[in-house]
């Protein structure tokens, strides 16, 4: 069995998506649990990290071989890493990963468990592919407020994109100098035939925009990028 827990909660829908669809992937070959812990909001990081300890702790069991995700952890390629997860199961089949906050851990736990791994050299060259249903189109105009993107670059955009098949939600982020929506469609859409036609509706507009704004950049979600 291979438990999960983290500090803090995945916001954006898209990545939640994807984390359920890895989980239901890698279920067919071990049981897999995700626990998420509330971000700390108290100003104080020292109360925030001891609070976060307390949280660890009541969702580790004697039995769990506990590593944690830390960036001063020992490197692994992705093969690296697989051998050893392989050789760690081999060993205790109940694998407990802990995924800390920006702050990382209370000192407790580094004393408690001394297993730590870095995946700074980690590629996604192993994990299975998954295509997301969801475009983010990214649009610069340098020195607007937040106001003047909404109504010179956000809405002009999502009102031209909205007529692409396939389409399910529209969220927009309207932010000073940049506009970004993320498009989000059905599960059985095909997407390359919709980044084409999102490509050709995004040329048909730009030239209406006003002077100074920047080209849209598409990208299609993909955790292999």
């Amino acid at each position: 069995m291979i438990k999960i827990i983290c500090i803090g909660k995945l916001k954006e829908k898209y990545f939640r998506d994807a984390v359920c669809e890895y989980l239901k992937r890698l279920s067919k070959y071990t049981k897999v649990s995700l626990i998420e812990i509330p971000d700390c909001n108290d100003v104080d990081v020292k109360t925030c990290l001891s609070k976060e300890k307390d949280a660890i702790l009541k969702n580790i069991k004697q039995k769990d071989n506990v590593i944690l995700l830390d960036v001063n952890g020992i490197e692994y390629s992705s093969l690296a890493f697989s051998n050893f997860i392989n050789d760690e199961l081999s060993y205790n089949s109940n694998i407990t990963f802990i995924i800390g906050s920006s702050n990382g851990f209370d000192d407790d736990i580094y004393s408690l468990f001394n297993k730590r791994v870095s995946f700074s050299k980690m590629t996604p060259d192993l994990l299975p592919n998954i295509d997301l249903p969801y475009v983010i189109a990214m649009t610069t105009y340098p020195g607007s407020n937040p106001e003047k993107i909404e109504t010179a670059v956000t809405k002009p955009i999502e009102q031209t994109v909205s007529t692409t098949n396939g389409i399910e939600n529209i969220t927009s982020i309207s932010n000073e100098n940049s506009s970004v929506i993320i498009l989000e469609f059905n599960q059985d859409t095909n997407m390359d035939t919709a980044m084409l036609d999102l490509n050709n509706k995004i040329d048909l507009i730009k030239d209406s925009l006003e002077d100074g704004v920047g080209p849209t950049t598409l990208i299609q979600l993909n955790p292999n990028m």
